[in-house]
């Protein structure tokens, strides 16, 4: 495994940009939809474009995509389960449900997602998790004024499900990269991005209809402001992101991609800064915590790249034709 190219660290702030956003949309569309259903639509939307863009694209010939080793359904469908429906139900269940965890504290226990990859993937995980590390003690400076402040900081049930959450998305994308074919043309990636996203969206269904067969029944009274969140995380966050990560997964792989959860606190921060004031009277204090904790990030995100290329990876027999 090589370095990551320019264009791919390109790919990686971008989908930080929308990852992080992503948020603020959900904090929004849960007022009205309740977060399974949610869920649902996302999934629904982003499946639904991304397959009418593969259709398109395959018509138009804009990228070469044969079917022959990549219709491995069974692993997409698990992928898609891992990496979409069920880390997105426990992390929405541990934030809401299961005793408040707070966001900052939900940020740091996201960093681990690299460190989790890591060691489903390398033989040797010290070198590249101590570079791992370092992106999560950033991402710890960031948030240790937001979790200071906050009163109470959640219930070991909801650590737990969340930590869940966190293992499932990083086997997901070990296992993306160790089974799908390395193809990265237009065609395959949309392929690939709408089966897991039709997947994590049937799955969706299933639980909305045996679970909360109800809250279908509200939709209709949903105000336009959370259908708007609804669209973008559709459009955005369940589409476009996807394409972004399997781009990642199929280049530098899973722990690579799975680096952008040390980027989006640093983009809520930004987010905050400009819309909220929220570096507004800030002590000195507060400030070498922001700075050191970008400039820790910033250098696990060189580090990660280069400790990998000393790593020997444990054998990928998953990843063999027929399997």
């Amino acid at each position: 495994m090589g370095l990551a190219t320019r264009a791919e660290y390109g790919v990686l702030v971008v989908y930080a940009l929308i990852a992080g956003s992503a948020f603020l949309f959900t904090k929004e569309g849960t007022k009205h939809v309740p977060p399974l259903l949610l869920v649902l639509l996302r999934l629904a939307i982003g499946s639904s474009v991304l397959g009418i863009a593969f259709v398109a694209c395959t018509y138009a010939r804009r990228g070469e995509f044969s079917g022959r080793g990549v219709f491995r359904l069974r692993w997409i469908f698990a992928v898609g389960v891992l990496n979409t429906v069920v880390p997105y139900s426990l992390f929405a269940f541990a934030l809401n449900g299961a005793g408040g965890l707070h966001v900052g504290v939900s940020a740091v226990l996201s960093a681990l997602g690299p460190v989790f990859a890591a060691a489903m993937k390398f033989r040797r995980v010290v070198p590249v998790c101590g570079a791992l590390l370092f992106g999560a003690l950033g991402v710890t400076l960031l948030m240790m004024r937001k979790i200071a402040s906050h009163s109470g900081g959640g219930t070991p049930l909801a650590y737990t499900v969340f930590l869940c959450g966190v293992l499932c998305k990083a086997a997901g994308a070990a296992l993306g990269e160790a089974t799908l074919p390395k193809r990265r043309g237009l065609a395959d990636l949309l392929f690939v991005s709408c089966l897991q996203t039709a997947c994590g969206a049937g799955v969706a269904l299933v639980l909305v209809l045996c679970c909360t067969p109800g809250d279908l029944a509200g939709l209709g009274r949903t105000p336009a402001a959370s259908w708007g969140a609804v669209l973008y995380l559709g459009l955005c966050a369940s589409c476009l992101v996807y394409l972004l990560q399997f781009f990642l997964l199929l280049g530098p792989g899973a722990v690579f991609q799975l680096t952008v959860d040390f980027l989006t606190p640093v983009v809520g921060l930004v987010q905050g800064a400009v819309w909220q004031e929220e570096l507004r009277g800030l002590t000195w204090v507060s400030w070498v915590e922001l700075v050191a904790g970008t400039l820790c990030i910033l250098g696990a995100l060189v580090l990660v790249p280069r400790s990998m290329t000393a790593t020997e990876p444990m054998a990928q027999t998953c990843s063999q034709p027929g399997l």
